[in-house]
């Protein structure tokens, strides 16, 4: 289903057929005789020019309503970390990582995407912020996604954490020891950062939770990788990886995570550590968001719709993943304005990527919805007003 979804998308013909979904719609409205049905209060703000769209915009922009948002959040986070923390597949993964974690001075974390929405964010990030407090790390968790929204950097600040700004595309020097966890990120983000660490010594300081490098070489032929992740084509010699059993009961969250980190005596191999040449992509066959990107002025809507796509991307469907990728950001470079020329497939293109957007969005939302609370019974008072993030009465304020 998801390479149907992918290989349609922001195909011209799609606003044509919202459009007559919206004509049928009104049809069957004024053929059934629906009214709207207001209070005289309603009636009143209406009057004014207050519509229900104006007021709720303005419920937004209220900071105590940001506010009781963020607080909602948190508390879901926090069900999240109580989740996560009694899972057998936590235990598991801590006997596996803590070894490996001696030493380790810092914690980076990229492409952790909308966890204000999606699901899977927020359990990746309560996976990341229990593995520190498990290991007892005494170092804070440095995060960046360019899809991250003002609200989420600002809920990140407010649990503690630090928030990174610069866009490096994974270019990260790790001068200490370092755990970077990168989940389900585009594997030129992995490529960039191993780049930046080509070294004999440096490379021993990186320690990753991400991708397998195993799957990403064995799923794609060598002449492409030597391309687009000749550095993971490498590293994968070197490194020592141990996959991380899926038994979580969300099997979407962890699915293809393995740690990588380099043995004793690994890089006393037969390692040409000299060619260390700068990876560069074509425009193609770029998966990340860059910089470019990012500058753009219709970088928000490539942000979100890269990032729902991420968010359905699985294991086995990582090759759809990366062509839809590639296309869409191959259309909104195609399609983009500049200041010598006025594209009037913009305005069209911007708006079949936003609905298609909104689709893959609801898309997610409905299958978090089936696994939260399908067959799962009567809930006690407890699990429902953690869920909605309510305090019982006898709960300390």
């Amino acid at each position: 289903m998801q390479q149907c979804v992918l290989a349609v998308i922001l195909q011209k013909h799609a606003l044509q057929n919202v459009n007559n979904a919206m004509s049928e719609v009104d049809s069957v409205a004024k053929e059934l005789d629906f009214t709207l049905v207001v209070t005289k209060k309603g009636k009143y703000r209406n009057k004014k020019g207050n519509n229900p769209r104006t007021h709720l915009q303005h419920q937004l922009a209220d900071p105590e309503w940001a506010d009781f948002c963020r607080k909602t959040i948190i508390t879901q986070l926090q069900t999240a970390e109580s989740d996560i923390s009694r899972s057998e597949f936590f235990r598991e993964c801590v006997e596996t990582i803590q070894p490996v974690l001696i030493g380790v001075e810092n914690i980076i974390c990229l492409g952790l995407g909308n966890f204000h929405e999606c699901v899977i964010a927020r359990y990746q990030l309560a996976f990341i912020r229990c593995l520190r407090k498990q290991t007892n790390l005494d170092v804070k968790v440095q995060y960046f996604d360019p899809v991250f929204s003002r609200a989420e950097i600002d809920t990140l600040h407010i649990l503690g954490e630090t928030v990174l700004h610069e866009n490096l595309e994974g270019k990260y020097r790790a001068e200490h020891k370092t755990l970077f966890f990168l989940p389900h990120c585009p594997k030129q983000i992995v490529n960039n950062l191993l780049w930046k660490n080509w070294d004999a010594h440096r490379l021993a300081n990186v320690v990753l939770l991400c991708n397998s490098f195993s799957t990403v070489v064995n799923n794609n032929p060598d002449r492409l990788l030597r391309h687009n992740a000749g550095y993971i084509l490498r590293a994968a010699d070197l490194y020592r990886e141990v996959p991380l059993r899926n038994s979580f009961r969300f099997t979407d969250i962890f699915n293809d995570t393995s740690l990588h980190y380099l043995p004793d005596g690994a890089v006393n191999s037969h390692i040409d550590w000299d060619c260390t040449e700068e990876p560069s992509y074509e425009q193609h066959d770029l998966e990340l968001i860059s910089k470019e990107v990012v500058a753009t002025s219709s970088s928000k809507t490539l942000k979100h719709l890269l990032s729902e796509l991420r968010a359905i991307r699985s294991g086995e469907g990582a090759g759809a993943y990366a062509m839809a990728t590639k296309y869409i950001t191959e259309q909104f470079r195609r399609y983009e304005t500049t200041e010598q020329q006025h594209c009037r497939a913009k305005e069209e293109l911007q708006f079949t990527a936003e609905t298609y957007r909104c689709y893959l969005e609801s898309l997610r939302k409905l299958k978090e919805l089936n696994e939260s609370y399908r067959g799962k019974g009567e809930r006690t008072i407890r699990e429902t007003a953690d869920m909605v993030g309510f305090k019982l009465p006898h709960d300390p304020k």
